[in-house]
């Protein structure tokens, strides 16, 4: 379980989001048209010649390829590379049965995930179930987040193989067991109920 999640981190892959700029740089003709743009708390970044689009939720990737799109219809060259500027800090989200709420983590950190806990406060009393801790990733390339099941008990810290988070995890620690899919969609619906479909339930954590 531990190498299947930790397969799926991306921290040098950048989700936009409000509070970050990005660097917009025409390499060969359309020079006039390189530009810092902010995103705005709406989401949206104002480019020139193509307007207002919204941007938040996209890769650089994503980004550099619609750019090429939208300034293919107006330009003869679309030689562009869209870059990192000022990237805002991104959180880890702790909900439910432990204590401190999000904790502020660089854009391309990851940390392992008892150091997270004990950054969070730990869980909150003797009823909190770690051992059925849920951590949601967003996965860019799905557009929708793949949630694992994991025991962060004491017994597990001490295992040479660590666990890691990356920026925009989200961590839930009930107070009830987690023991099927039907009760991780009530669960976490409780919490969640206006979110995007959730893939890909993982068992334990385990050496």
């Amino acid at each position: 379980m531990i190498d299947e999640m930790n397969a799926t981190l991306q921290p040098n892959v950048i989700v936009l989001q409000p509070g970050d700029t990005v660097e917009v740089r025409f390499l060969s003709g359309g020079t006039e048209f390189n530009q810092s743009v902010p995103i705005l708390p709406d989401g949206t970044g104002y480019f020139q010649l193509i307007g207002a689009r919204t941007v938040d939720g996209m890769t650089l990737d994503e980004l550099e390829t619609m750019l090429k799109e939208e300034y293919a219809k107006t330009l003869a060259s679309t030689d562009l590379v869209v870059r990192p500027g000022g990237l805002g800090p991104r959180q880890i989200l702790f909900m439910g049965e432990v204590g401190g709420g999000p904790q502020v983590i660089s854009p391309r950190l990851t940390i392992d995930l008892i150091e997270a806990f004990g950054r969070a406060g730990g869980p909150k009393s003797l009823f909190s179930l770690i051992e059925h801790t849920a951590i949601l990733r967003w996965m860019p390339e799905e557009k929708q987040r793949r949630v694992f099941i994991v025991d962060a008990r004491r017994k597990y810290w001490y295992t040479p193989r660590l666990l890691y988070l990356q920026a925009n995890d989200i961590v839930y620690v009930p107070r009830h067991p987690i023991q099927n899919i039907g009760d991780w969609s009530r669960e976490i619906f409780k919490v969640f109920p206006f979110t995007s479909v959730f893939i890909g339930v993982g068992g334990g954590r385990r050496r």
